[in-house]
């Protein structure tokens, strides 16, 4: 992968939240997921991503605090209605939240991806497919 000047930012705005994984081979599974789709050089897709991260994740802990879903601090069991209504507020489109099991409570899965859809024109829209999580979801910490 080609993007020595953008390692830094994209450890910052996009690491993998899976446990054990590293972020250079989440990148490259994003690439050829997506980005080889793209019609973009590989520098460019990811440049675009952490444009469109900077759109949308600017101040997004804080907006979501204000809306009563801190994803920091003390652990706490948010309903997943909840976290999608806040990130609706917040982002202004229907979001896909990805959870993953809990290994200290069974009942609770823990978001491990918030997915947002574009248009073409690179704006948000509403996701089509729905959340894939119980009704009671944590933030990792």
């Amino acid at each position: 992968m080609q993007l020595q000047g953008l390692l830094a930012a994209l450890r910052k705005n996009w690491p993998t939240l899976k446990a054990g994984d590293q972020d250079a081979i989440f990148w490259s599974e994003q690439w050829y997921k997506h980005g080889i789709y793209s019609e973009m050089e590989q520098a460019a897709y990811f440049q675009k991503t952490l444009d469109l991260f900077a759109k949308v994740g600017e101040n997004l802990e804080d907006k979501l605090e204000a809306e009563s879903v801190p994803p920091n601090g003390q652990p706490k069991t948010y309903k997943l209605k909840d976290v999608e209504a806040a990130l609706e507020k917040v982002i202004g489109v229907n979001c896909r939240v990805i959870c993953i099991p809990s290994k200290m409570n069974r009942n609770v899965e823990l978001i491990q991806e918030v997915r947002i859809s574009y248009a073409t024109n690179f704006e948000p829209q509403d996701t089509l497919e729905s959340s894939r999580c119980k009704s009671d979801v944590l933030f990792p910490i």
